[in-house]
This record gives structure tokens, C-alpha cells and sequence, in this order.
């Protein structure tokens, strides 16, 4: 069974069901994403650690969990600092 990774394009009003307008398995958009996301996550986490040590680190130790999770979706993402894709999430 082969895995399948995309990034969906969603609109969302407000008290509506969210609708997937389209749907995108460019490789290149998906490592970009992935990135982003995980910078992001890190970036949030370095936010909250400025107001309160502990949220801080329970958001650090949530991104390192996310950048995990992409890595092992998807392998081609560049490797960063100490992640291993083969370690459990």
C-alpha cells in the first residue's frame, strides 16, 4: 500500500463546513510546506517560551513531534539539525 501525500486547499466561512477547493501532490510544494510548517512551530514555540518556560517547551517538544511526523511522510525532506525519521513520534 503506497502512502499519498498532498496538501489541500480548503475555504472555511464561518459556521460552515469546510470545502476542499483543490488538491496539490507537487513534491516541491510539499517539502516547502513541511518546512514552513516546522518553522512556524518552532518559531510559536520560542514565542511562548518568552512569556512562560513551560509552555514554551511543551511547544518545542510539539514541533520537534511535527517535524518528525514530516520527515517520515516525507523522507525527500531535508535533514535538520537532530531528527531521525526512523525514531517514533
Amino acid at each position: 500500500m503506497e502512502t499519498q501525500v498532498s496538501i489541500l486547499l480548503v475555504y472555511e466561512r464561518y459556521g460552515q463546513r469546510p470545502i476542499t477547493v483543490a488538491r496539490v501532490d507537487s513534491t516541491r510544494l510539499l517539502l516547502r510546506a513541511a518546512e514552513t510548517a516546522i518553522a512556524e512551530a518552532e518559531a510559536r514555540a520560542a514565542l511562548l517560551a518568552e512569556a512562560d518556560n513551560v509552555l514554551g517547551e511543551v511547544e518545542s517538544a510539539e514541533a520537534k513531534r511535527l517535524e518528525k511526523v514530516l520527515h517520515f511522510l516525507l523522507p525527500e525532506l531535508s535533514t535538520r539539525r537532530n531528527c531521525h525519521p526512523n525514531t517514533p513520534f
